[in-house]
């Protein structure tokens, strides 16, 4: 009998045990979860202080344009931006969350901006937490960005290097109409890589085209500028010669063949490089099938030219109807410019008139003076 009941004392122990081992890792898993919904919380309050912050900035860089002819203030960084409109009374520099006052110019995400705003009390370049684009104005495109978190990091909150927040890394932009969207890291650098673009293209005089518009220009460019890496890494291997093909469709099946250019793109649809983002019928050729023929690519190649041609003759470059008002084109050099309808017309009559030229009698005339020339007769 006193065996049987030290064994039941053993059992009874031992079931003691097991539960309150299950009781405490479900407790555990109550506290985790407890702290990761509040980070998310935290972090879904420092998102939205984020953006008021943003809003605020908006609403001062426009009270300080009405006073100042509609420019933006100057500055080469963002913390000079931020002395000005507040030495101008036009933002106060003790706003921002409501739940800890600290300046407008940091972010709450931004540990190390807070951390070192509290150590320092003072506008720096180390304690502001967003960056301003230079050379606008309240009369510059209003879907142009001009500030922005600094960091993609700052909204990515993690813990032992698991992310708490879907959607990926990404940052608040405020654009120059003043309202303040949310943006992936992704779509933020495709943004400002056509607003870069589209600044260039103002400042030349050229057409202003919208985002949709501008990124697949700025995408084609992107893929001419692969193009031209691949060829000129192919030439590098064969004597200066460009790959041989009367087609672009044969260039590029050679290209690809030898390793030196990818059949897909780095952009989310993976088209394929030698297909323009614009030309549409293509795109959606890949996305309905996953593969277009190269027969459907959409640019066509000068066969015949090497690294010895003349770095600005055209070797590859749109098809007309890809995007309608001009193309872009790969130069001999590798640089890849855009260029009217009319203009390129003009400057691939000079580059058959200079090859033919310098075929019979070795002469060369750079389409500057060529142009003058045919002007003048």
């Amino acid at each position: 009998m006193k065996m049987a009941r030290e064994g039941d004392g053993k059992r009874k122990s031992k079931r003691r045990v097991v539960k309150w081992a299950i009781f405490l890792v479900i407790a555990l898993l109550i506290v985790v979860l407890l702290g990761r919904a509040l980070r998310i919380a935290m972090e879904s309050a420092d998102r939205s202080s984020c953006r008021n912050n943003l809003k605020q900035i908006g609403l001062a860089l426009h009270l300080y344009a009405t006073d100042h002819d509609e420019s933006f203030p100057t500055g080469e960084t963002a913390a000079e931006v931020f002395g000005k409109l507040i030495e101008g009374g036009y933002l106060k520099e003790a706003t921002g969350s409501t739940y800890d006052k600290y300046p407008v110019y940091v972010c709450p995400s931004a540990r190390a901006d807070l951390k070192a705003w509290k150590r320092t009390r003072k506008l720096t370049d180390e304690t502001c937490s967003y960056d301003f684009v230079a050379g606008l104005s309240a009369k510059s495109p209003s879907d142009f960005l001009v500030m922005f978190d600094r960091s993609a990091e700052h909204h990515w909150p993690r813990v032992a290097g698991i992310p708490l927040l879907a959607g990926g890394k990404g940052r608040f932009v405020l654009f120059v109409d003043g309202h303040v969207s949310w943006s992936t890291e992704e779509g933020f650098q495709e943004r400002m890589a056509w607003q870069r673009e589209m600044g260039k293209t103002i400042e030349e005089g050229g057409e202003y085209l919208g985002f949709e518009e501008g990124r697949n220009r700025v995408r084609c460019k992107n893929h001419l500028e692969d193009i031209a890496r691949a060829l000129h890494t192919y030439a590098s291997k064969h004597d200066g010669e460009f790959p041989p093909g009367e087609t672009a469709a044969e260039m590029f099946g050679e290209l690809i063949e030898e390793g030196l250019l990818s059949d897909k793109s780095s952009y989310p649809l993976q088209i394929p490089v030698y297909v323009c983002p614009s030309a549409m019928g293509g795109v959606w050729r890949w996305v309905r099938n996953g593969r277009v023929p190269t027969y459907m690519c959409g640019y066509e190649w000068v066969s015949g030219l090497n690294t010895e041609s003349p770095p600005d003759f055209a070797l590859v470059f749109d098809k007309a109807a890809n995007h309608g008002k001009g193309r872009n084109v790969l130069h001999a050099d590798g640089l890849v410019s855009w260029s009217t309808e009319e203009g390129f017309q003009e400057r691939m009559e000079w580059q058959r008139e200079m090859r033919r030229r310098m075929e019979e009698r070795g002469e060369y005339v750079p389409f500057g003076d060529w142009r003058e020339a045919q002007s003048e007769e």
